[in-house]
């Protein structure tokens, strides 16, 4: 399996858990997922490599940058906030520092305790399943 696969595949996991807990239909969509499968071979592989190591090593969990796709990817190429402002991910969907943001929605929404089911144990399990599909 391609490593933007994997990629998408954990995003869809997080949203499927976040729309199940509260109805938001927005955490990945379409769009997000063609911005992954333009990735370059090696960037993507070592934003797959960064968020084991952060889950596996560092015990990573809910919706935090260490477990984020394109904040690994944007810290990869960008310093400082300057990654924040080219990040595919917030252009679509507001910086995750903005009020009012995607991401801010989720994480303020009262029916989602994000560490309570992206659970470091959740994360293994899902990273642990993808890459048993390869």
């Amino acid at each position: 399996m391609k490593t933007q696969k994997k990629l998408i595949r954990l995003m869809k996991e997080k949203a499927k858990v976040i729309q199940e807990i509260t109805g938001i239909d927005y955490y990945f969509v379409k769009e997000d997922e063609k911005d992954i499968l333009e990735w370059e071979d090696g960037i993507a592989e070592m934003v797959w490599i960064e968020i084991k190591r952060n889950v596996f090593e560092q015990m990573a969990n809910g919706l935090s940058s260490d477990v984020c796709p394109y904040c690994i990817k944007q810290s990869l190429l960008f310093l400082g906030l300057s990654k924040c402002v080219a990040c595919e991910y917030g252009s679509r969907h507001g910086f995750c520092y903005q009020i009012g943001s995607d991401f801010n929605k989720i994480i303020s929404n009262k029916k989602l305790s994000i560490s309570r089911f992206l659970t470091n144990d959740w994360y293994k399990k899902i990273i642990n399943n993808i890459e048993k599909e390869v």
